[in-house]
C-alpha cells in the first residue's frame, strides 16, 4: 500500500515517502487573513550596496494569516510559545474529519462529539499523537475572501462574530482533550471556532490544554480519512503569539505579534532566484527539491585553523571514500562548527563593523564546484531517522 506523507507550514526534512503533499498556501498579496491583522507586504531590499544579481525582500506579516500554527500561547497565557512546541507535537498519524456535508446546509457548523465517534466506528480508535483535521471543503474557496472567510473583507466590521465558517463545538474540544491522543488539530478554514463566536471557546479549551493547531490548511480534499503522517514545522518565532502588537477589539486573553523581517535571517532558505535573475522563486521550489538523503561534510577541523575556508573538490572526494558516492537527490550540509556560537554575534558571523557586510565577513563556504551535480543544496530541518 501507498503511503503518504504531507507537510504543513514552513519547514520540513523527512524521506522515503512515497508520495508527498504540501498542504500549505503561498504568501503574496492575496493571502487570507483574519480580519484586522497585518496583511503581507513583501518590499525589495533598499541595500544599495548589494552584490550585482542579488536580491532579496522584507516581509511584513501577523502571525496569523495563510497556512499558520497557533501556540498555545495564543490564547492562553501560561502556554506554550511557538519556539517551546516540540516537534514530536507537531508530527503524527493524520486524523480527517470530513464535515463538507453537514457545511453544505450550514457553513458555521460546529464539528460534534458525534461526529469524532463516527469516524472512530468507521476508521477505528484515533491513534496516539494524531493530527486531528477538520476537512469542510472551503478550501475551493480560497481564491475568493468573501466566500472563504464568510465576510465582506470590504466592511469595517472587526471579524470577531462576524464570519460564517465552521469549527470545533466546546463538547468536541472537551472530548479531544480527554481523549489523550491528540497532540495538534488543523481546519481548512480561517479559524478552529465556527465564525460567529465571539468567545472563541474551542481556542481556550484546546489551548488550555498546551494542544497547538493548524488554520487554513490547504490540499485537504486530497488526504484520506486515516493512513497519512503529518509533518509541520512553523517558523521558530521566540516568544511568538505572545502578546507584542495588540488588537484592542480581541477577546480577552487574545495575543498575536507582527513580523517584519528579511527573508534571510534565521534559519532559512535561497531560492535559486536569490542570486540568480532567472531562477525560480521560492514558492516555484518543489518539495522532491527540498527532501532527500543528507550528507553532512564535516570541515570543522580546517576552519578550526581558517575560518575562511571554502570547501574542496577533495573534501567531497574523501568523503566519498569513506562514506561511498553521494545518493541522487542528496541535501548536502556544510559542518563548520560554527552553531556553537550562536549566541555570540560577533563571532557567529565573524563580523563587528560598521560596514556593510558583503566581503568583511569571516565564515567557511563552497568554492566553485563543477563535477558534483547530482545533489541539491539547501539548508535546516526536521529529519526524520
Amino acid at each position: 500500500m501507498n503511503s503518504l506523507a504531507v507537510l504543513i507550514g514552513l519547514t520540513l526534512f523527512r524521506y522515503c515517502a512515497t508520495e508527498w503533499l504540501d498542504m500549505s498556501y503561498s504568501y503574496d498579496g492575496k493571502t487570507n487573513y483574519f480580519p484586522g491583522h497585518t496583511r503581507f507586504k513583501q518590499t525589495s531590499s533598499q541595500n544599495k550596496t548589494a552584490p550585482a544579481g542579488f536580491s532579496y525582500y522584507d516581509i511584513l506579516t501577523s502571525e496569523h494569516g495563510g497556512t499558520h500554527t497557533d501556540a498555545p500561547k495564543h490564547f492562553y497565557e501560561k502556554g506554550k510559545y511557538m519556539d517551546e512546541v516540540l516537534l514530536d507535537e507537531l508530527i503524527g498519524p493524520a486524523v480527517v474529519v470530513n464535515i463538507s456535508a453537514q457545511t453544505a446546509k450550514n457553513q458555521d457548523y460546529l464539528l460534534s462529539v458525534g461526529d469524532l465517534e463516527t469516524w472512530e466506528e468507521k476508521h477505528g480508535k484515533i491513534p496516539d499523537g494524531a493530527i486531528l483535521f477538520l476537512y469542510s471543503g472551503r478550501g475551493k474557496d480560497w481564491a475568493n475572501p468573501e466566500k472563504f472567510l464568510g465576510y465582506d473583507p470590504k466592511s469595517n466590521k472587526t471579524g470577531y462574530g462576524d464570519l460564517h465558517n465552521p469549527g470545533f463545538s466546546a463538547e468536541a474540544a472537551e472530548w479531544i482533550v480527554k481523549s489523550g491522543k491528540v497532540t495538534a488539530v488543523g481546519v481548512d478554514v480561517v479559524s478552529w471556532d465556527n465564525g460567529p463566536s465571539k468567545i472563541f471557546k474551542a481556542h481556550t479549551i484546546l489551548t488550555s490544554a498546551n494542544i497547538p493547531g493548524y488554520e487554513m490548511v490547504a490540499n485537504l480534499d486530497k488526504l484520506p480519512p486515516a493512513g497519512a503522517m503529518v509533518y509541520g514545522a512553523p517558523i521558530k518565532i521566540k516568544n511568538g503569539s505572545g502578546g507584542a502588537t495588540r488588537n484592542k477589539l480581541a477577546p480577552a486573553g487574545f495575543s498575536y505579534y507582527d513580523i517584519l523581517m528579511s527573508e534571510h535571517g534565521g534559519t532559512h532558505i535561497d531560492s535559486p532566484k536569490h542570486f540568480y535573475q532567472k531562477g525560480k522563486h521560492l514558492n516555484e521550489v518543489l518539495l522532491d527539491e527540498l527532501i532527500g538523503p543528507a550528507v553532512v561534510v564535516d570541515i570543522s577541523a580546517q576552519t578550526a585553523k581558517d575560518q575562511d575556508y571554502q570547501l574542496s573538490v577533495g573534501d567531497l572526494e574523501a568523503w566519498e571514500e569513506k562514506h561511498g558516492k553521494i545518493p541522487d537527490g542528496a541535501i548536502l550540509f556544510l559542518y563548520s562548527g560554527r552553531g556553537k556560537n550562536w549566541a555570540n554575534p560577533d563571532k557567529f558571523l565573524g563580523y563587528e563593523s560598521n560596514k556593510t557586510g558583503y566581503g568583511y565577513l569571516h565564515n567557511p563556504g563552497k568554492a566553485k564546484i563543477e563535477k558534483y551535480r547530482t545533489f541539491v543544496l539547501f539548508l535546516y530541518f526536521l529529519v526524520h531517522m
